[in-house]
């Protein structure tokens, strides 16, 4: 594809181009468009072929020339992309696009660089990560009599009467927070009393009730603010009372589970102990190693990018906390369209604090930060997502599914979106392997209650995507 280009400006890791490319290829590709639409248009009075061009035009002209201008648009900045060898952090945002006679198609793409980090010496790394020694006699106990309250008998009662501790109900509940509707508190619900998967009080208040009785209670609950409470307010309707009977003994239980006796159960049990365990332990050294990465690398990041990470983070942030955000973010990048809209929420009730927007900041540059390391390794080392593993994981999550796998495949294998969005924690998974074979890792002996105690910690640090230069790697 011929075309010229100028830079506008260079401004650290963005740059600015305009494009231009001559109208007589623009006409050629609209005449060429304009003939297979005449080939498949279905117009009264004409056959397939024979519709005139200016008829073509009047109907179908606007959105031809649009497409037509998208698909122009990103061939050629693909094309400059890999002419220039220009690593992009995302999709070029688009501005100006304009076609006529005397210029031809004009546009101006303005993108940002991957950062140039140098090469990642994999091996001179060394990391330290817990592994469970044992499975715990306490533990196999504990988890076994746990199995034993979910396979307790139910059934319903034979003549009605009031609910009472140690029997499960099923309550229509619709509650907020600070009088904020909250995703999880409305609809059915289904609990034993006493049980303790509730709190104490509401368990108490929905005692005592009759089938069709509808109640108001109110909780107290803490929030991010050590020094304040939330109000939950529970409004609740009893549908239905069901006696529980004694939870089955240990044999029972093995040959309701299919296991031939206790010895089988225990032996069962310790596996699922170990294997959680395990995938505990693997996530616990995969923050060992993005704290490690992420004191080895300080490198400037691309300020829109950077931007857009932190305004992800936070409106999941007021997502979460039941607030909304005025500021105007941009929609995510989307390779298939040439630009970006903005998206607004409604006016906010009450707003984050400094303090929680600087830690968001700051975990939003991590998050980028590391982005850019993961998918470096990867681009360095050749780890590339193949179309079978991504069909793969198709597969296993069509799984979920039951009784209509087959059309749940079928229909994220027609949604290029869904493919995309399964390549980033792919290719994430795949890097960390390589890291872990890479590497030194010396694997430290420890109790499940410091393994436990590990992932806490774990669990506390911003979590890390490979999203930059994915198409990359």
């Amino acid at each position: 594809m011929q075309m010229e280009t100028k830079q506008i400006r260079k401004d650290g890791l963005t740059e600015e181009i305009e494009v231009r490319l001559p109208y007589a290829d623009w006409n050629s590709r609209l005449e060429t468009e304009l003939q297979k639409l005449s080939e498949r248009a279905n117009l009264p009075g004409f056959r397939p072929g024979k519709a005139p061009r200016a008829l073509l035009l009047r109907r179908f002209g606007e959105d031809l020339q649009r497409d037509l201008q998208n698909s122009l648009i990103q061939e050629s900045i693909q094309q400059i992309f890999q002419e220039r060898e220009v690593r992009p952090m995302r999709a070029a945002r688009i501005e100006s696009a304009q076609v006529s006679e005397s210029d031809g198609l004009v546009y101006r793409a303005v993108f940002e660089h991957m950062p140039e980090i140098g090469a990642i010496d994999l091996s001179k790394l060394s990391f330290e990560a817990p592994e469970l020694d044992e499975v715990p006699a306490e533990a196999i106990n504990a988890e076994i009599d746990e199995l034993k309250q979910r396979h307790r008998p139910v059934k319903r009662l034979e003549q009605q009467r009031p609910a009472a501790i140690g029997d499960m109900v099923l309550l229509q509940a619709d509650g907020t927070i600070n009088g904020e509707a909250q995703e999880g508190l409305s609809g059915p619900l289904r609990l034993v009393l006493g049980d303790g998967e509730y709190p104490q009080e509401f368990e108490e208040g929905v005692a005592g009730m009759n089938v069709g009785e509808e109640r108001a209670l109110t909780l107290k609950v803490p929030t991010r603010d050590e020094n304040t409470s939330g109000e939950v307010a529970m409004r609740v309707k009893l549908e239905e009372v069901f006696e529980v009977g004694a939870a089955p003994e240990t044999e029972e239980l093995a040959r309701a589970l299919g296991l031939p006796d206790e010895h089988g159960l225990r032996g069962r049990v310790r596996a699922n102990i170990a294997e959680t365990a395990q995938a505990a332990a693997e996530r616990v050294l995969r923050r060992v190693i993005l704290d490690d990465l992420e004191t080895r690398f300080n490198f400037p990041l691309p300020g829109e990018a950077l931007e857009d990470e932190y305004q992800t983070l936070l409106v999941a942030a007021e997502e979460r906390l039941g607030i909304s955000n005025t500021a105007a973010v941009p929609a995510p990048a989307d390779n298939d369209n040439a630009g970006a809209d903005t998206k607004t929420t409604e006016t906010p009730p009450r707003e984050m604090s400094e303090k929680d927007k600087t830690i968001l900041r700051a975990a939003a540059e991590r998050r980028l930060r590391l982005g850019v390391v993961l998918s470096e390794i990867a681009r360095q080392n050749g780890l590339q997502v193949t179309a079978s593993e991504i069909d793969a994981a198709m597969t296993a999550e069509a799984r979920r599914y039951h009784g209509r796998e087959n059309e749940a495949l079928e229909q994220m294998r027609k949604d290029p979106h869904f493919a995309h969005d399964l390549r980033g924690p792919l290719l994430e998974d795949k890097v960390f392997r390589f890291i872990e074979r890479t590497a030194k890792v010396k694997r430290r002996q420890v109790t499940l209650a410091e393994l436990n105690s590990a992932v806490q910690e774990a669990s506390a640090a911003p979590a890390s995507t490979v999203k930059a230069g994915e198409s990359d790697a």
